[in-house]
């Protein structure tokens, strides 16, 4: 008997809407339509001194629309006006709004099959804002205590040892 029946993981991803994607939600499914390309944007890596592309999709489905975030290759491959189906992709906040990205381990597939018969623009899920829960907060309680000279960087040469 198997105790776990019901919290067995499925073999096959439920294919999901827009409308009801959720903040930092992980191995997403969904089909969509490119509505609008975005500027290709150059982005430069700190560590590493490489230089990446990247380009914000606009895409809708018959629930909503969203914006899907694309690095390198996968910018020349996506065509406005074709429908996808992003498997194995995630949600991400950035600026505490909602993006859909294909990641390192997802997978971005033409669908020739399926059509809208009407895409949502009205719904814009990226307009929506959401609190990032991965973000700390600053201790606010007791302001004053930034300020206390005891925490000073001892480094820091004091004032009434500067020359003139």
């Amino acid at each position: 008997m198997n105790i776990y029946a019901d919290s067995e993981m499925k073999s096959e991803e439920e294919n999901k809407k827009i409308e009801d994607l959720q903040p930092l939600e992980e191995n997403i499914a969904v089909t969509f339509e490119v509505v609008e390309k975005g500027e290709i944007k150059d982005v430069y890596k700190r560590y590493s001194g490489e230089t990446h592309q990247v380009c914000d999709f606009k895409v809708a489905d018959d629930t909503a629309q969203i914006i899907l975030t694309l690095w390198q290759d996968d910018i020349d491959a996506t065509e406005v006006g074709q429908t996808y189906k992003l498997e194995n992709g995630f949600v991400n906040l950035f600026n505490n709004r909602l993006r859909i990205t294909k990641g390192r381990s997802g997978e971005l597939s033409n669908v020739d099959d399926e059509e809208f018969e009407e895409l949502n623009l009205d719904n814009n899920r990226s307009d929506e804002y959401h609190e990032d829960p991965r973000r700390r907060r600053r201790r606010t309680s007791n302001r004053s205590d930034y300020f206390d000279p005891s925490h000073r960087n001892p480094r820091v040469q004091r004032k009434d040892r500067w020359r003139y």
